[in-house]
């Protein structure tokens, strides 16, 4: 039987080792050329259809969130391209704000904003020479459209112009009643703007109501670009043919001399991982394609190894997560067990009833609460759970935070500090996520403390950081267990803790942490405040 498997196995063989590398490198390699070109040409042919600049949509709407003064501040670079400028127009047509020096407090013409094209529109501008009927003039026949839609194929503007010698307008479906183009205008009709720019423009209103339109002046854009690519795609072709013809002769070589050792060593580590003897190591020194693959069996069989204690440790800690639980449901559980048996065998009044009722409820309520504590720190704690990382300003995010929470602190009785400076300062955070951070530390505040105390919020930094430092001058944690606060089921009779789950501060370091952040529970707080926790987060 062992010969007859033998057999079957050398039937399966096509050809030698580098016979086959061959083969396969050249598949692979016709596969990627055909693919690339087909990349290419794909690209020529729908360049046209993704050349409108979305971004501008987003500049519009980061100055809509600014006072005119702080326009400076936004690197208008980012959204337009390098080579460009923008201008901000106010209702009464004055630019109010140019990132090119010495264009402020100029006024645009109605008819200049008008024929300026919308950012989010594909526009195309045709331009030919014609012969009027009378004394056989020159006259320039004009048309634009302007396209739409999700791929930019819906006609969302065509307009058609006669324009004569001194720009004189001879017909126009946009100005039946105007008679001539100042020069501006004709460039802007013609898309023939000085510089070479092509200009868009977007609307937006501020957080004061007061509407404005940004007009755009960026360089040429992919496509315009895109011929002198072409020639520059001639020359990669020729040399990715030599270097290839090259590549396929020295592969073979190579691979038949250099990648016996190697496989021989790994095979032997393999045999030894397939044992249980995980944690080997491989010794081999050569190419650096096959000392990578060396490392990372290397570094496979050291995972391994640290995976199975981690599994130890895993297991010891999901043993004592069921016991806290039990524990924790116990409890609530036992109370409204009882008072339920109570009302259900007769033995409460009919007075008393809604009293215990009462008790019922809120035991599940709270039972409900641990139970949800419970789901989020389990899912934290799954591979699959993710982060959806997004750029955003902190300042900004924590101030409209506690715009939404100051009502209900206010109705509570509880007061609120809140000390954000007025900048913007980025980092990296899941928008969503994050707000539980917020929600945590709030929601502790108000369970321990009385109203009438205060929550704290401050905002810091430095060139590489952002620091919050939240807390409150309430009844503060008990000593004994200030160092183990973050642990899970951690409990005290004077903390914060003393009922709930006792999940919710690791909830949020967890939350920081997979930020890329700290966080940690101040020794000595600020003067007037009892708790205070400061959090470190990246700026960018």
């Amino acid at each position: 039987m062992i010969r007859n498997k033998d057999k079957i196995k050398d039937k399966r063989i096509k050809g030698k080792f580098v016979s086959m590398i061959i083969r396969n490198y050249v598949v692979f390699s016709v596969f990627l050329v055909i693919l690339l070109f087909l990349i290419v040409t794909f690209v020529i042919m729908n360049v046209d259809k993704y050349s409108v600049n979305t971004k501008i949509g987003d500049l519009a709407k980061e100055y809509s969130t600014l006072s005119t003064e702080h326009y400076s501040d936004v690197k208008a670079f980012k959204y337009i391209g390098l080579g460009g400028f923008v201008e901000v127009v106010d209702s009464s047509n004055k630019v109010v704000y140019s990132s090119k020096p010495n264009k402020t407090g100029i006024t645009y013409k109605d008819d200049e904003l008008k024929l300026i094209h919308r950012y989010n529109l594909y526009f195309i501008t045709d331009v030919n020479a014609i012969k009027g009927k009378k004394h056989n003039k020159k006259l320039y026949y004009i048309d634009r459209i302007g396209y739409g839609g999700k791929y930019n194929e819906d006609v969302k503007y065509n307009e058609v112009d006669i324009v004569g010698k001194n720009n004189d307008i001879i017909y126009s479906s946009q100005f039946p009643d105007k008679w001539q183009y100042t020069k501006t205008e004709y460039m802007i009709l013609t898309d023939t703007v000085k510089g070479g720019y092509d200009v868009s423009k977007a609307s937006f209103t501020d957080k004061k109501g007061n509407k404005y339109t940004l007009v755009v002046y960026s360089k040429e854009s992919f496509a315009a670009n895109l011929g002198r690519a072409r020639r520059a795609f001639i020359l990669l072709g020729v040399g990715f043919a030599i270097v290839y013809v090259l590549m396929l002769m020295l592969f073979g070589i190579w691979m038949t001399r250099k990648v016996n050792k190697p496989l021989k060593a790994l095979e032997s580590g393999m045999q030894d991982v397939s044992s249980g003897k995980t944690g080997s190591q491989i010794d081999y020194k050569g190419p650096k394609e096959f000392v990578d693959m060396c490392d990372s069996f290397n570094s496979m069989s050291t995972a391994l190894y640290n995976s199975e204690v981690e599994n130890q440790r895993l297991t010891a800690e999901n043993q004592k997560l069921i016991s806290d639980i039990s524990h924790d449901l116990k409890t609530p559980i036992t109370v409204i067990q009882g008072y339920a048996k109570a009302i259900c065998d007769g033995m409460v009044d009919s007075s008393e009833q809604e009293k215990y009722l009462q008790i019922i409820a809120n035991k599940s309520e709270s039972l409900v609460e641990l139970i949800d504590e419970f789901h989020d720190y389990s899912k934290m704690n799954h591979p699959s759970y993710t982060f959806d990382m997004r750029e955003a300003d902190i300042c900004e995010y924590t101030r409209e935070y506690f715009a939404e929470r100051f009502d209900e602190l206010e109705i509570a009785g509880y007061n609120l500090s809140v000390d954000i400076p007025e900048i913007s300062l980025i980092t990296r955070i899941d928008i969503v996520k994050f707000k539980r951070v917020y929600d945590n530390l709030i929601s502790n505040f108000m369970k321990y403390n009385k109203p009438g105390n205060t929550f704290f919020c401050k905002i810091g930094y430095d060139e590489r950081s952002i620091t919050l430092k939240l807390g409150d001058d309430g009844i503060g944690i008990a000593k004994n267990i200030k160092e183990s606060i973050f642990t899970p089921f951690i409990k005290g009779e004077a903390s914060r803790t003393t009922s709930g789950s006792g999940l919710g501060l690791s909830i949020v370091k967890r939350i920081v942490e997979a930020h890329g952040g700290t966080i940690e529970l101040v020794e000595k707080p600020e003067r007037g405040i009892k708790t205070e926790f400061l959090i470190r987060l990246l700026r960018l």
